[in-house]
This record gives structure tokens, C-alpha cells and sequence, in this order.
């Protein structure tokens, strides 16, 4: 759990570096706060942001429910993998959003382990 735990931290300062990112393109750019568009730049950053943000709100709880029920380490393998796969994503989606497919799959296929991992879990927890 430990390693999970730290893991979990990993995705928060994630979170934390692209929301600072985010910010410093809304400064760099001029948007006002309260907008949610501005130059290209911008754009991407804050949907990178809100991916992210999108991303963890599936992940985390299947994650944790999974280390709860079934196997911690993998678990905490796959929080490995998700803070991986979310960071090569962010920096290509601001680079050239293009380039974001493969590391969406990967992160998008940690989440859906994690989530099928801790399905599986509960129902071998509950017989």
C-alpha cells in the first residue's frame, strides 16, 4: 500500500505541475480568469488539464478499491503506469495533440484494469 499510496502522490503532483503549466499559459496568453479559451496554447494546456482531471476521477477510486480487495502491488504497478502514460500524453498533447493516441491508450488501459481488477475483487471478496 505504501507504494501505492506514493503513487497516488505522483499523480497529484502531476496534477499540481499542469495546473501551474495552465496557469502561466493563462498569464503568458492574457486569459481572463473565468474563460476556458484563449490562443492555441492555452487550449491545449487547459484540456490537457482537464483531461487529466477527467482521467483521475476514474482511476483513482478504481485504483485504491482494487488494492483494497485484490493485490496492492499491482495496483500500485499501475499507478506507475498511469503517472507515465498521463505525462508523455500531456507533453504531447501540447506539443502536437496528434501525438496523444498511444499514451491515452496506455493511460486509458491502466484505468480499465484497475477498474475490471477491482470488479473482479469485490466479487471474489463477496463469495
Amino acid at each position: 500500500m505504501i507504494f501505492l499510496a506514493l503513487m497516488t502522490l505522483a499523480c497529484v503532483g502531476l496534477l499540481f505541475f499542469i495546473s501551474f503549466k495552465m496557469g502561466t499559459m493563462r498569464a503568458k496568453h492574457a486569459v481572463p480568469a473565468g474563460s476556458v479559451e484563449g490562443a492555441d496554447e492555452f487550449n491545449r494546456y487547459a484540456r490537457s488539464q482537464a483531461n487529466l482531471i477527467e482521467g483521475l476521477m476514474m482511476f483513482l477510486p478504481s485504483v485504491w478499491v482494487f488494492a483494497y480487495f485484490g493485490n496492492a502491488n499491482f495496483a500500485g504497478l499501475l499507478a506507475l503506469v498511469f503517472v507515465g502514460a498521463r505525462t508523455f500524453y500531456h507533453r504531447a498533447y501540447v506539443t502536437d495533440p496528434a501525438k496523444r493516441g498511444r499514451p491515452f491508450m496506455v493511460g486509458i488501459g491502466t484505468t480499465a484494469l484497475a477498474w475490471l481488477g477491482a470488479l473482479i475483487s469485490i466479487v471474489l471478496h463477496a463469495l
